[in-house]
């Protein structure tokens, strides 16, 4: 079983609420990625068929808590970075993120990079609405925001992103940890395009339509 968070994901006013914050930020990545990883390598291979087909988390259970976990976490930044008082608080908060966040692109983490990033970019920390706490974070800080938010951006089917990943799989042949709304759409794509045989009431997945999904997977 995947180990539960224990309420390490609680924020409130506090200072020991922010212990966690103070550790080194690979250390931090580590552990965020260690609680959305250890949910996702528990989702065994036929819900991601299944899924394919009906399209909905409810019905596979271990993609349920994958997809819960990782809002979690986006919910968690938020909550850190508004429970704090002063906006110079909040600024030290957003720019430990950014780090953290920078670390997991490091480590071939996109599912929560991309958790972290979206958690950055929402309504109630976006720039327009905390401009005074954004106005005291450094530029760079700010630029690595940018590039990363690029990174992930939907923009011609997540482009920048499939290229990356591309990249690691061919040349580093190591850790990697896909972005789930990427895998999950390209599945029911593939799903889509590849043969399926129905024999009476029984229906059969071709060998080959197997190896795609494996591979995607």
């Amino acid at each position: 079983n995947a180990p539960e968070n224990n309420g390490w994901l609680h924020c409130d006013k506090e200072p020991e609420s922010f212990e966690i914050l103070r550790l080194p930020p690979i250390e931090l990545a580590k552990i965020i990625i260690w609680m959305e990883y250890s949910l996702f390598l528990q989702i065994p291979f036929c819900e991601f068929r299944h899924y394919t087909r009906v399209q909905n988390s409810s019905e596979t259970p271990h993609i349920y808590e994958s997809i819960k976990e990782a809002n979690s976490v986006a919910l968690w930044v938020k909550s850190s970075i508004l429970s704090a008082d002063a906006p110079d608080e909040r600024a030290l908060i957003i720019e430990t993120f950014i780090d953290v966040a920078r670390e997991t692109r490091k480590l071939h983490a996109y599912q929560p990079l991309m958790s972290l990033i979206g958690a950055l970019n929402s309504g109630c920390i976006c720039q327009i609405r905390l401009t005074l706490t954004w106005s005291l974070i450094p530029k760079e800080k700010i630029g690595a925001l940018h590039e990363l938010s690029k990174l992930l951006a939907v923009n011609n089917n997540y482009c920048l992103y499939r290229n990356e990943l591309e990249h690691v799989k061919k040349h580093e042949k190591n850790f990697y940890f896909p972005i789930l709304g990427v895998l999950f759409k390209d599945l029911i794509q593939l799903d889509s395009k590849s043969n399926t045989v129905f024999t009476g009431e029984r229906m059969e997945i071709s060998e080959y339509k197997l190896l795609l999904i494996s591979k995607t997977i």
